[in-house]
């Protein structure tokens, strides 16, 4: 099983910007990647720009004369379909609103939504609420790191 996801940017104008990414949606990897190294509104949408991912990473591309694909990825490289697979139809979605957006991803068989606030600039996410209610990403990944200690 793969936990799905959806990344992507809430622009100044409402309109939302997604892909599609089908593996380690969860917190402790997506949500960690995209606050820890995905800061810069820049290299956000270079990500964007990928289209559909199999798994985002700290990288969105290798270096120069790295080999890097599908089948033999590099360790701290993203994984995508189009540019790694060779993969069509895999472009951005573009969303005319945020509430449309949200109705698309409670459709899907997605688990968790990462959203980059433009306006805000910070990363939202669905994580621990409703499917329609989005939080400050940062925040998210605290009160999960505090139920973890309080688990042990």
């Amino acid at each position: 099983m793969s936990t799905r996801c959806y990344i992507g940017i809430l622009r100044n104008d409402g309109t939302v910007e997604s892909i599609y990414c089908h593996n380690d949606g969860y917190l402790d990897w997506t949500g960690y990647v995209l606050n820890n190294h995905y800061k810069d509104l820049k290299k956000i949408e270079e990500l964007i720009k990928l289209g559909n991912i199999s798994m985002v990473n700290t990288h969105i591309s290798p270096k120069e004369n790295q080999e890097h694909c599908f089948h033999h990825p590099r360790r701290d490289v993203t994984i995508a379909y189009a540019r790694d697979r060779g993969d069509r139809y895999q472009k951005p979605r573009i969303h005319k609103n945020l509430r449309e957006f949200m109705k698309y991803f409670y459709d899907s068989m997605c688990v968790y939504v990462y959203l980059y606030d433009q306006n805000e600039q910070k990363w939202l996410t669905n994580y621990g609420l409703d499917y329609n209610e989005l939080t400050d990403l940062e925040t998210a990944i605290e009160n999960h790191e505090l139920e973890i200690k309080n688990q042990i």
